[in-house]
């Protein structure tokens, strides 16, 4: 087959990246010839150099415009399925990105109903901040509204999680089906072995407001013999402000059993992974989340927040973890995870690996393989 994918861009790294990396590498190894339309050029040979075994790169590179503009970026989404050789090229079309385009496909693999983010009382987004950002965001969202009105009964949706499945159902009536984005734990799971560990919490994540690390400090004052380890990007300018204002606020709380690291090699990252027990995941609303899997395959126990897909379909409503909804409540949660560690870090690693490539490349594949035999 012919196969068309949208994406937004490649050169802003994020979970969506890896989702969009099987679904050319499988549709490439059935011998599919794969078209990628984005919104600007992808810098490959950057993308290249932070993906061990490189990026697939497909048949046919397109992009809706001809260089990187760094503003408008919701926005722009809706340009890619302009290009006029986009029309009619494709047996199939997808859109990897989510957020709808005024342009029927065949599959949309929707994150999360972007458009509905600000009407929901527990996604504290920056859209709903200022005089500013509202303005910036209500014509998106009323765009958006408008063409899912007009499309969404075109094609079929795929999401990352029950979560977002039911955020789906409620909020455009239609239905969905999960595949859970691909997790490669495999540079985690050497760590899992190490049974040398201390009372120590790992959080992980870019540094950006919507990660809540502020929680994360707040919880660590609540424990003060347990040791607390931020690791994230802070190589963007918004990232780096955001690591600053934390360190400022460690230094104003005085929190001696916390460390803020940033940009720290993977390797380093695992071996810190190693030495400890539990994984916390601050994010309230998050819509899956593939680092609380990361933790858990190197032998950390996490703990979510109870709204989101960490907790729905990760941890599985407190199968495989904690979950909490206060500063308290998180409190309480890390003790036990503390307490309970040797009990349930085997359930936890073997838990990890259900969300694998090898699942999400097997339920893809059937996805492709019903659209080919209909075409």
């Amino acid at each position: 087959m012919k196969i068309c994918i949208f994406f937004s861009t490649l050169n802003t790294l994020g979970g969506g990246n890896v989702v969009l990396e099987r679904m050319i590498e499988i549709s490439k190894k059935r011998g599919d010839f794969v078209t990628l339309i984005t919104n600007e050029p992808t810098n490959w040979e950057g993308l290249n150099r932070y993906y061990a075994n490189g990026f697939p790169k497909p048949d046919r590179d397109l992009h809706a415009l001809p260089v990187n503009v760094n503003i408008f970026g919701i926005y722009l989404r809706i340009l890619q399925p302009l290009h006029p050789s986009m029309q009619k090229d494709c047996d199939l079309y997808i859109n990897a990105h989510g957020d709808f385009m005024p342009f029927p496909v065949d599959v949309t693999y929707l994150h999360y109903p972007t458009f509905s983010m600000t009407s929901e009382q527990f996604m504290d987004v920056k859209y709903n901040k200022s005089l500013f950002w509202k303005a910036y965001f209500i014509p998106y969202q009323k765009i958006q509204e408008a063409i899912a009105g007009h499309f969404k009964n075109s094609g079929i949706i795929l999401t990352n999680s029950k979560f977002s499945q039911d955020a789906i159902k409620r909020h455009l009536g239609k239905e969905s089906f999960v595949i859970h984005p691909p997790v490669d734990v495999s540079d985690f799971i050497p760590a899992s072995k190490n049974e040398e560990r201390e009372d120590k919490v790992i959080t992980c994540g870019r540094y950006s407001p919507e990660k809540n690390y502020e929680f994360v400090l707040r919880v660590a004052s609540l424990l003060p013999e347990i040791k607390f380890e931020i690791i994230g990007s802070a190589k963007e300018k918004v990232s780096y402000q955001y690591y600053s204002k934390l360190v400022k606020m460690k230094e104003e709380m005085n929190l001696k059993n916390v460390s803020l690291l940033k940009d720290l090699p993977r390797k380093e990252q695992v071996e810190r992974y190693s030495r400890a027990k539990v994984y916390f995941h601050a994010m309230r609303g998050e819509h899956f989340g593939i680092a609380p899997v990361e933790g858990m395959a190197a032998g950390l126990i996490p703990v979510v927040h109870k709204i989101g897909g960490p907790w729905t379909d990760i941890v599985d409503y407190g199968k495989y973890g904690f979950g909490y909804e206060s500063l308290e409540d998180a409190k309480r949660a890390i003790e036990k995870a503390i307490n309970n560690y040797e009990k349930m870090k085997d359930s936890v690693v073997e838990r990890s690996q259900y969300f694998s490539s090898d699942r999400f490349d097997r339920k893809f594949s059937i996805v492709l393989e019903a659209f080919e035999k209909n075409k």
